[in-house]
């Protein structure tokens, strides 16, 4: 009957949905991960970059007590 026909189709038409809604949440969970790793990268790369930014500091500093004493050399 008609009303078997609609009851049907609204029920593959719910499935339809639901299967849709699920997809898009396993979207989500995969993209929130995925957002999760690039945030951990970029502190990782960010705590690099402090530790060289330090070590840059510390070679300068070593490079001007190197110029001081290489100054004290003379060449006759």
């Amino acid at each position: 009957t008609e009303i078997d026909t609609n009851v049907s189709e609204g029920v593959a038409a719910i499935q339809e949905v639901s299967v849709n809604v699920a997809n898009t949440s396993s979207g989500s969970v995969k993209i929130s991960n995925e957002v999760n790793e690039v945030s951990k990268s970029i502190s990782q790369i960010s705590s690099g970059a402090e530790n060289i930014a330090v070590h840059a500091q510390q070679l300068f500093g070593l490079a001007g007590k190197l110029q001081s004493m290489v100054q004290k050399f003379k060449v006759e």
